[in-house]
């Protein structure tokens, strides 16, 4: 998304408040894992997106590229998916360099457009009309963008672009669907669950439309005679009710309503989730299968979709 320096890679970097998760990938058409690995982190060292201790997070990289051997290698990394903001604008038809001239004039010189200022971001032409351009902006703190880079480049990795879950899942997605012979529908979703976290993210016309990184925090909920999945599963219920209504009467007129739920991420929580949505959902449910196009036995996979999609971004 956010640019860095154009340049081939295959590895994927993902970064939370409670874990790094790191992919490699090979090849392009008929891709191949190479290596995967996660590691914890101490609690505070990244704190609601931000990171508060860059020794612990430097080192946590720098011992996980060592142990798979990739130190010097090119890397796109994420941000926190809480920090960036999404917009939908028309500019007048523009060049791209013109275009971006004038989005960065109109996000600098608008105080109220942004929660933030000294923005970062990126845009994708989504669509030509009498009114001019229309185009999706993502948007984030310069603050929290240097934060991410500067620790990949401590570590002794070379980041050369930043992007965001989201559009990282999207492109695991894609694969999967191609694999399978399948096709996006017109709006949809795609969740992926973990132990501590939920990325939403709905889709139109394959572009985004609406995305929230939802914190898990059932945990002190859940005493010793309690089942941790069912909880997870009641917390979760409740928060995808509230973005829906959110999507539906918020986000813009008369949204497109969402056709499909593609599900993914640890497969514990995915498949837990699965009969809710099921249940509760009037359209399609899937769960992805990215082995289809992967071919790997490994369990583990599903977790680590989205350092996965960071890496197929330029491979």
């Amino acid at each position: 998304m956010f640019g860095l320096r154009r340049k081939t890679f295959s590895c994927g970097l993902q970064l939370q408040d409670h874990q790094i998760k790191l992919a490699a990938v090979a090849g392009n058409e008929r891709m191949q894992i190479r290596q995967i690995r996660s590691a914890s982190l101490p609690e505070g060292a990244i704190r609601d997106g931000r990171i508060h201790d860059a020794d612990v997070v430097v080192s946590a990289i720098r011992k996980m590229a060592a142990e798979l051997s990739l130190a010097g290698k090119s890397v796109v990394l994420t941000i926190p998916t809480s920090s960036v903001v999404l917009r939908r604008s028309v500019f007048p038809a523009r060049k791209e360099e013109d275009l971006r001239g004038l989005i960065d004039v109109e996000l600098n010189g608008n105080e109220s457009l942004l929660p933030f200022r000294n923005p970062v971001f990126d845009f994708v032409r989504i669509g030509e009309s009498e009114k001019g351009t229309e185009v999706v902006i993502f948007a984030s703190p310069a603050e929290v963008v240097s934060q991410y880079v500067q620790a990949a480049r401590s570590a002794g990795l070379n980041p050369t672009a930043v992007d965001v879950a989201p559009l990282a899942l999207l492109r695991v997605l894609k694969r999967c669907l191609k694999a399978t012979g399948g096709t996006l529908p017109g709006s949809f979703m795609i969740l992926n669950a973990e132990s501590e976290m939920v990325e939403i993210s709905i889709f139109s016309d394959g572009c985004p439309a609406f995305f929230r990184s939802i914190p898990v925090q059932v945990r002190a909920m859940v005493d010793e005679d309690a089942d941790y999945l069912e909880t997870y599963g009641r917390f979760f219920s409740v928060e995808l009710a509230r973005v829906m209504n959110f999507y539906k009467y918020s986000v813009s007129e008369q949204p497109p309503a969402v056709e499909a739920i593609y599900l993914i991420g640890d497969a514990h929580f995915a498949g837990g989730i699965l009969p809710i949505l099921e249940s509760e959902f009037p359209g399609v449910v899937r769960l992805l299968d990215i082995d289809a196009f992967l071919r790997s036995r490994n369990p583990d996979l599903p977790n680590y979709a989205i350092p996965i999609g960071l890496a197929m971004k330029g491979a």
